[in-house]
């Protein structure tokens, strides 16, 4: 009995710790990795089980099979966000259509529980693609942000009070997106894209705000890793996924897409993998956070991956927190500094720290309206689909038709058109008294940073103003004698009032200051009809209006009107946040995103009759201490932050903060500088070669480079403006920026200058729908912005190189399709073409020639490596090879390598001759994507000899080939017979009273001429040089170049005449005389050698005497010697110099009668 009983609980033991490991080992399983993908027709959740950093499986082309999904709504939606809770078995999903927050109870990552369900927690959030949740585990409570209103907002995830949310974020928050929490550390993290995009940290309560990451773009997405106690986020404008630590300290780049542009917008990381959602490739991709290579990855065939995150109770510790023991009325947020208690909107906090007391019976944030009997309120997330009903406060016998608000102090006024007086009621107290007398007001508003209430009179023409306290009255009129003022406006923090006045059917929109002294007028007959519903709306600094049917805004001088949508009859509008409010007085309100200019929904008033006017009740419109950076942008040139409540400007990497701590600066290097292109911020960056040091070039916004070249013969930059497609320079300080050429359709991409005439040579590629996507390498003259195609038909150009010396072009043509990539050569005038290198080319970037040891260089990002092959198309070889880099651009200087790479924040230097990379320059997180690189000085580019002479007496274009030079003209212009000069060119006078110019001038634009003065002249300059300008005329008085000497001087030189002519009368004389004497001895010794003669004729016809070969044999020799001492023929075999202009004489091609230079030279 005993043995049975022994094993029944032997039985049961097992089948107990049996029945605990599968619920352990199912528990353990339930984890993995959750996709939302956006629909087709409708949205999905796909989840894809196990723990992700043991994810190995290769990139999965098909997708379909990868997964479990699961339909989780019946009808279109958008799952913009998401976020797990593992321990309670749920996910938060944030809809974008709904525009609501949703929490999916019984959720597992095989999401087959049947008792699987969805609730609704949060109405009314702006509809944004790039809204996040992030969800605090110990506090359980979800935050949000929103796009549009320009707020985070937080909500207990388990109530079920729809008004239990509260704003902790707003003031000087503009267009928050990315958002995380680290519950333990108390910290939140979010990204704002205001006037500057930056990254700050506060607490989980949204106070302690601290700027941590600047120079950013945009950030769709960031998360915690709370282990290492960092943030990681993607910046699909820098195209980059980048890492620092909580601080904004140590910051690095993961992996950066080799697109220009690629989409990724989710992010989630577990253990030592990151991974992301590329929308666009319809791909999730599982990254190992340091190296940032590739571990894992996914893609869908008919959907596309949005929101990402991983579900697994690992990621979520379970610590003790401060917040389980404060007893807090309403919610609790964790913060660094302890538990805080927090009160949902339109409460506030007791003195203890814990309850929460109503401020009033009304909405904390509302709609409130008037239709003449009565006032109500809506909730204000109506604007955005929330469903609630209108709390209504008071009823008027009396007609209500202008309502202005003190959200600070819980105060309503508005008129009582019946009695002609202004009332102020107390929505606490619910008490109303009368604050001012009127006569027919046409418009209210108030003053909330000087507590006075202003309103216009229609018919007495006047402004007028009050004190709102009840125990002093004070009224004055502001202005008077003004053209039935209506729509009265104001701007509290710059003293200002605006109003639209109407003088016989002639309207305007006039502005004024508080104190009457100054009034002016913004806008008139010529610009607008019949405006109506004026409002100021501090946060874009811009009056809205309607006119004629159709929404405007305009700036306060009159500046810059835009028309926003056509709102029909509609007459009266309120501005919040990014949300126009327009009615015309019926039952109902339209709204209008001012981002979009989209008309996004109407409410119904069914009930509400009519609305004679509509304000907004909120304490984060009226701020009484406005944000330091709200007001042009604190007065900083580039960044304005706020740390812990106080304004500090920040310069832009590059810069440096003045003295004045507003204004930045730079100063340029002249020296030893690499220059390079950072295409994602569209600056120009210098980079010392002896330290490393980065100083931006200060150009006057906008930028958008892609490729750009200092010519240090000429002190300019040039650069290509892919944005504008425009070639534009500018002095090394960033001074007297203009625009070379416009390049029409064309994208310019990669420029280079001929050192030899300065003329700029440019790569560019456009898209046409018949043809698709061609290149054509063009040029142009900085000068006079004169163009010429040289080689056209091309696929994908994208770099190109010069050698002037040796005449080539070389240039990467990434092909795609008739050709794939090769690297082409042609002479520089476009001649000659050929494939210089064609094969194992994969995705060829970079080019450049190194001049001292006549090879070519290139770069191949997709094998990262550089090869180079010699300029006579041998000796080709691979120089180094940098993995996971993608090298782009490259440039040499003496016995190194420079190039940029997509993934790497710094330019890498190399030697040439052994492929070392050298350590020279640390990681620059504030880099984004570098393109091209040139340094300075750098190996000098031998110039062509030819065209660097007086451009090679060409008119127009001197392009150097490998046989020398050819003339060209701009494109639609001829070349003349001359084969130099092209048609209607215009040159410069060359006649010059009493002078001349040397034989060598062309007197063509843009050269430089010689001159030189008769006899009895001289030179009035000190230069002899002269140049031709582009305004066709050398710049000087061509009659006043040389001067008659000056009476002094000729009597000095009369005397001198005199003197030289008797010394030349003497040495006559004496050369005379010499030459008597030469004539004598001449003769004497013909006449002895004569004697010899007949004596050798003696011993010749004598028979007995034979003659002696050797000396017959020497005087041959002597005869040929002189005979070659006295030859008009060439030296050595050359004829002539090597000038221009004996060059020209010996072409054959051009005239019948031609001279060889010694036929010039005997002439």
């Amino acid at each position: 009995m005993l043995r049975k009983r022994k094993n029944s609980w032997l039985t049961v033991c097992i089948i107990c710790m049996a029945s605990l490991l599968i619920s352990v080992t199912c528990q353990d399983g339930d984890r993995g990795l959750v996709v939302s993908l956006l629909p087709d027709h409708v949205s999905e959740i796909v989840t894809f089980p196990g723990k992700v950093d043991n994810f190995v499986n290769p990139k999965d082309s098909t997708g379909e099979k990868s997964g479990n999904r699961f339909l989780y709504f019946f009808g279109r939606t958008d799952v913009l966000s998401m976020a797990c809770d593992p321990w309670n078995h749920s996910i938060y999903v944030l809809d974008g259509l709904s525009q609501s927050l949703y929490k999916m109870h019984h959720f597992n990552i095989w999401m087959n529980n049947t008792q699987r369900n969805v609730t609704l927690m949060h109405q009314g959030v702006s509809h944004s693609a790039s809204s996040q949740i992030a969800f605090d585990w110990l506090s359980r409570n979800i935050y949000w942000t929103d796009d549009f209103y320009n707020w985070i907002g937080v909500q207990p995830v388990d109530t079920e009070d729809k008004t239990m949310y509260k704003v902790i974020m707003h003031d000087g928050l503009w267009s928050p997106l990315a958002l995380t929490v680290d519950p333990i550390k108390g910290y939140l993290f979010v990204a704002e894209h205001g006037a500057n995009t930056v990254i700050e940290r506060a607490d989980l309560a949204g106070e302690d705000r601290k700027t941590i990451i600047t120079s950013i773009s945009k950030v769709p997405d960031i998360v915690v890793d709370a282990e290492e106690e960092r943030i990681y986020w993607i910046d699909i404008g820098r195209n980059a996924l980048e890492t620092a630590r909580y601080d904004g300290t140590d910051r690095r780049l993961v992996r950066r897409s080799t697109n220009i542009y690629i989409l990724m917008s989710g992010l989630t990381l577990y253990n030592d993998v990151v991974c992301l959602t590329k929308f666009q490739e319809s791909e999730v991709l599982c990254l190992d956070k340091r190296s940032g290579s590739v571990v894992w990855s996914n893609t869908f065939a008919t959907q596309q991956p949005w929101s990402v995150e991983v579900y697994d109770k690992d990621l979520q510790k379970k610590v003790p927190h401060k917040c389980e023991q404060k007893g807090c009325g309403h919610f609790c947020a964790n913060t660094p500094n302890g538990a805080k208690c927090l009160c949902k909107e339109g409460f506030e906090l007791d003195t203890d720290g814990k309850s929460c007391t109503a401020s009033h019976r009304l909405y904390g944030k509302g709609l409130l309206m008037a239709n003449g009997t009565d006032m109500c309120m809506l909730d204000i997330r109506v604007i955005t689909g929330h469903q609630n009903d209108a709390r209504c406060f008071l009823s008027w016998k009396n007609n209500i038709t202008h309502v202005a608000v003190d959200a600070n102090r819980n105060k309503i006024y508005f008129t009582d058109d019946t009695n002609r007086k202004i009332q102020k009621y107390d929505i606490v107290l619910n008490v109303t008294s009368v604050i001012a007398t009127t006569s027919s007001v046409s418009g209210l508003v108030y003053d909330w940073i000087n507590d006075d209430v202003y309103w216009s009179e229609d018919d007495s023409g006047k402004i007028k103003v009050t004190t709102t306290a009840d125990n002093v009255r004070q009224e004055a009129t502001i202005f008077w004698g003004l053209d039935r003022p209506s729509f009265l406006t104001v701007n509290p923090h710059n003293s200002t009032l605006y109003w639209i006045s109407n003088r016989n059917g002639q309207y305007s929109i006039d502005g004024g200051s508080f104190d009457g002294m100054k009034r002016w007028k913004i806008a008139e007959k010529a610009i607008i009809q019949n405006p109506s519903g004026l409002f100021y709306d501090y946060s874009y600094k811009k009056l809205f209006f309607i006119d004629k049917g159709e929404l405007k805004s305009i700036l306060p001088d009159g500046s810059g009107m835009v028309a926003l949508n056509s709102v029909g009859s509609d007459d009266k509008i309120f501005v919040y946040k990014d949300y126009a409010l327009v009615t015309n007085g019926q039952n109902y309100i339209r709204t209008l995103n001012i981002h979009t200019k989209v008309l996004k929904r109407t409410f119904n008033l069914t009930d509400f009759k009519k609305v004679s006017d509509l304000v907004v009740f909120d304490k984060s419109i009226q701020l009484l201490e406005n944000s330091p950076c709200r007001a042009n942008n604190g007065g900083c040139e580039h960044i304005c932050t706020v740390d812990t409540g106080k304004k500090i400007c920040r310069c832009g990497f590059g810069y440096t903060l003045k003295s004045d701590g507003l204004n930045c600066s730079s100063v340029p290097m002249l020296e030893d500088f690499a220059l390079t292109v950072d295409y994602t911020h569209g600056i120009l960056y210098q980079i010392s070669l002896q330290d490393a040091k980065v100083t931006a070039i200060d150009l006057p916004p906008p930028n958008y480079p892609m490729s750009a070249v200092y010519d240090s013969k000429r002190h300019k930059v040039y650069w290509a403006d892919f944005q504008r497609y425009q070639i534009l320079q500018s002095t090394i300080w960033g001074k007297n920026k203009t625009v070379v050429f416009n390049t029409g359709s064309f994208i310019p991409g990669s420029v280079q200058v001929d050192s030899s005439t300065g003329n700029i040579y440019y790569a560019a590629t456009t898209f046409d729908f018949m043809k698709g996507v061609t290149s054509h390498i063009a040029v142009v003259r900085p000068q006079s912005g004169q163009n010429k195609v040289v080689i056209s038909q091309l696929e994908v150009v994208k770099t190109i190189a010069l050698c002037p010396q040796k005449g080539w072009l070389f240039w990467i043509d990434k092909g795609g399709g008739q050709y794939t990539a090769y690297i082409g050569r042609g002479a520089m005038d476009g001649d000659s073409r050929s494939f210089f290198v064609s094969s194992n080319l994969f995705s060829p970037t970079g080019l450049t020639v190194d001049y001292q040891d006549e090879k070519l260089y290139w770069s191949d990002s997709y094998m990262n490596t550089i090869s180079y092959i010699g300029l006579d198309g041998n000796n080709r070889g691979e120089l180094t090879h940098d993995p996971r880099a993608d090298i782009m651009h490259i440039a040499v200087y003496g016995s190194h390598l420079y190039y940029t790479a997509v993934n790497r924040q710094f330019i890498t230097k190399v030697n040439k001759k052994t492929g070392t990379i050298s350590s020279w320059m640390s990681e620059t997180p504030e880099f984004g994507r570098l393109e091209t690189i040139d340094i300075h000085p750098g190996d000098p580019m031998p110039v062509n000899e030819k065209c660097a002479v007086n451009n090679g007496l060409c008119s127009t274009f001197c392009l150097p080939t490998p046989f020398g030079r050819s003339c060209a003209c701009e494109e639609g212009v001829l070349l003349e017979k001359d084969g130099r000069t092209c048609k209607g060119v215009k040159k410069c006078n060359q006649t010059i009273p009493n002078g001349r110019f040397q034989s060598d001038c062309s007197g063509y634009l843009g050269t430089t001429c010689r001159y030189q003065c008769s006899p009895g002249y001289l030179p009035a300059l000190a230069d002899l040089d002269l140049h031709c300008s582009y305004n066709g005329d050398w710049g000087v008085q061509m009659d006043k170049l040389c001067e008659l000497l000056n009476p002094s001087k000729a009597e000095f030189s009369s005397q001198a005449d005199t003197l030289n002519k008797a010394a030349l009368g003497g040495i006559l004389g004496a050369v005379i005389f010499i030459l008597l004497i030469v004539i004598v001895v001449i003769v004497v010794i013909l006449y002895k050698r004569r004697q010899g003669m007949f004596a050798h004729a003696k011993f010749v016809n004598s028979p007995n005497v034979q003659l002696n070969p050797s000396n017959a044999e020497k005087m041959d020799e002597k005869e040929m010697v002189n005979g070659k001492e006295h030859s008009n023929g060439t030296v050595n075999g050359t004829i002539g110099t090597s000038n221009p202009v004996y060059e020209y004489k010996t072409d054959t091609n051009s005239s019948n009668h031609v001279y060889s230079t010694l036929d010039v030279q005997n002439m």
